[in-house]
Formats: structure tokens, C-alpha cells, sequence
């Protein structure tokens, strides 16, 4: 199996979980020291998101400078 295919299965699974948990799971990953580990992690959270509600991430995107909480964007 390649990396790409397993990333699509991560990300699969995590579509799987709730808005609130992907925000949760977001959260931690804010109190996380950067690492290449954390960096994918987080690219797979943001594309779960992304796939749940595309309009609530572009929106969160495009404003995050000014108000970062995900829970304002995907309700």
C-alpha cells in the first residue's frame, strides 16, 4: 500500500467522526510541539473538515488571521 492510499484511509476514517470531534481533534493538535508528524496529522484534520463542509472551511481559510475558532465557521 502507498502512502497516498494510506493517507485517503486516514482521512476516510476521520470523515467518519463528528465536526465537534475533528475541532476537538484540532484543538490538541494546537498545544502539540510542530513536527513533520503533527504537520501531516493536521493535513489529514483539514481535509476531513474540508470534505465534511467545504464552504465552512474555505470560509475559516480565508478569515483565519482574524478569528482562528473552527466552531464560528462549522456549526
Amino acid at each position: 500500500m502507498t502512502i497516498k492510499q494510506k493517507s485517503a484511509i486516514i482521512v476516510n476514517n476521520l470523515t467518519k467522526c463528528s465536526t465537534s470531534k475533528l475541532i476537538d481533534l484540532w484543538n490538541e493538535t494546537e498545544k502539540q510541539e510542530l513536527s513533520v508528524d503533527l504537520a501531516t496529522t493536521r493535513g489529514w484534520i483539514m481535509e476531513a473538515l474540508e470534505t465534511k463542509n467545504p464552504q465552512a472551511f474555505d470560509e475559516w481559510i480565508d478569515n483565519c488571521d482574524k478569528d482562528d475558532d473552527l466552531h464560528h465557521y462549522f456549526n
